[in-house]
């Protein structure tokens, strides 16, 4: 501690200390994990908190604070890394950003600012399932097996940043299910990179048109395998009122371990039905040839891509019609927007650009990184990564936090940065025992990426 010359008038503010921090004591050589702002003290011995961000270096403060769980990786809440999304507050006008948190649960709901849109998004879910008939109400039954359900919430955006739904979706909380019991199989194909990378190659190449397509209540449309029953959730009055009553299920509800695999046995035989044929290893990429035209539908669970010749519209438009009398689906338009990546296509020089930009400046926000001092490479030069020694090795929620950050680097290099690729296998090889080196490591590939926000992949006709 710092000391000071006495003054009749006690200072406005404590004054800065530049000290380190003093070595643990017996009683935390005994503690299993204790954190301050800059350093992480664990089994009497201190070292760097792996991503400390730069303003909480600056901050230099050595106060612990118990205020639930921790990720010690990067010294903050888990509340302040999870669940927070920046937006922009004027849709039309594209204003400040802002911050709005989604909720994990009734009680946030009810607690939030938006509250209203939240509870509007509730009642138009309800709607929907009861206009689908997706479950009836029994009596429940002394030993009934039942699945509980909960409401997960979604603020979605555009490739701008613009609020375009508020979204609440009933799901079973399939982990309650029992193997050979509540479900057998639970396989579902979808396209992978490569074959939505090779559609959109393709429809570069011969200027072809591409529309989005989603399935509204996808799950919903596929007709469940066995007998299930579910119990009601909370913030649907009717659902919960009563508990004398369960819901016996005619459709596959999200968050049923074999809802996707339904739905996908769905998809595929009402497209065979009307003509197409699937194409390519996946199961997941259908085409239609009728009439000498030719119609191309890439699938991943419920968007659907859409490509075709102009002069082969009236194909489409068939099609279109034929799917709207099974399903319901909501026509985005011309791809712009899928999976993360914001495509921007030049009809005239025939370009096609992928970049998932607004993807990398969340990943950066989300972890603290938004102000990292760039690199001009994901790796050192030369740099060969080895396993960790036992002093190196990352605690539980450190390792925890590398893999999920290390995953949304994976993520980038297969949609549109195989830039990363490299730096992204090498440290994969050590996420089952990530160390303090790896960390640094990973730490670097961030900095690169804050650097190259905007870079993508281009398609050219005649690539």
């Amino acid at each position: 501690p710092m000391e000071s010359t006495p003054s009749a008038t006690p200072p406005k503010s404590p004054p800065k200390s530049t000290a380190q921090p003093e070595p643990p004591s017996p009683s935390t050589q005994q503690s299993n994990l204790h954190s301050t702002a800059g350093m992480t003290l664990r089994s009497g011995r201190v070292k760097r908190a792996l991503f400390t961000t730069a303003k909480e270096k600056m901050a230099g403060t050595s106060t612990v604070v118990d205020n639930g769980p921790k990720c010690r990786v990067r010294n903050c809440y888990l509340s302040d890394v999870k669940g927070t999304i920046t937006v922009n507050s004027d849709s039309k006008t594209g204003g400040v950003k802002m911050k709005l948190h989604t909720p994990n649960n009734m009680k946030e709901v009810r607690a939030s600012p938006q509250v209203n849109e939240w509870m509007a998004a509730i009642k138009k879910e309800m709607e929907g399932l009861h206009e689908k008939g997706v479950f009836t109400k029994v009596k429940r039954v002394p030993g009934m097996r039942t699945i509980p359900t909960r409401f997960v919430f979604k603020i979605k955006t555009d490739q701008n940043g613009n609020i375009t739904k508020y979204k609440a979706r009933l799901v079973a909380k399939g982990f309650f299910q029992q193997k050979g019991t509540d479900f057998t199989e639970s396989y579902a194909p979808t396209s992978s990179a490569v074959a939505i990378r090779a559609a959109i190659a393709i429809a570069t190449a011969y200027d072809l048109e591409i529309e989005h397509l989603d399935v509204t209540q996808a799950f919903l449309n596929a007709k469940i395998d066995r007998e299930l029953h579910v119990e009601g959730a909370d913030g649907d009055e009717e659902m919960s009122s009563s508990r004398d009553f369960v819901y016996k299920l005619n459709f596959a509800l999200y968050g049923l371990i074999q809802a996707p695999m339904l739905w996908a046995k769905t998809l595929r035989e009402f497209l065979l039905n009307i003509g197409f044929r699937a194409v390519g290893y996946e199961g997941s990429t259908f085409v239609l040839r009728k009439d000498g035209m030719k119609l191309i539908l890439v699938t991943y669970v419920d968007d659907l891509q859409l490509i075709y010749d102009k002069e082969h519209g009236a194909l489409a438009d068939w099609f279109k019609t034929e799917f709207s009398k099974r399903f319901n689906i909501t026509n985005e338009g011309s791809l712009t927007w899928h999976l993360g990546v914001h495509y921007i296509r030049d009809r005239e020089n025939r370009t096609t650009f992928c970049t998932q930009k607004r993807s990398v400046e969340a990943l950066l926000e989300k972890y603290g990184f938004s102000n990292l001092k760039p690199r001009d490479t994901p790796m050192v030069a030369g740099e060969q990564l080895t396993k960790a020694t036992d002093d190196e090795l990352l605690d539980d929620a450190e390792a925890t936090l590398f893999r999920e950050m290390l995953g949304s680097i994976m993520y980038l290099a297969t949609m549109t940065r195989p830039d990363l690729s490299y730096a992204a296998g090498s440290l994969a090889k050590f996420m089952q025992k990530p160390g303090q080196k790896h960390a640094e490591a990973l730490k670097r590939v961030f900095r690169y990426i804050s650097g190259t926000r905007g870079y993508g992949i281009t398609f050219r006709s005649g690539d």
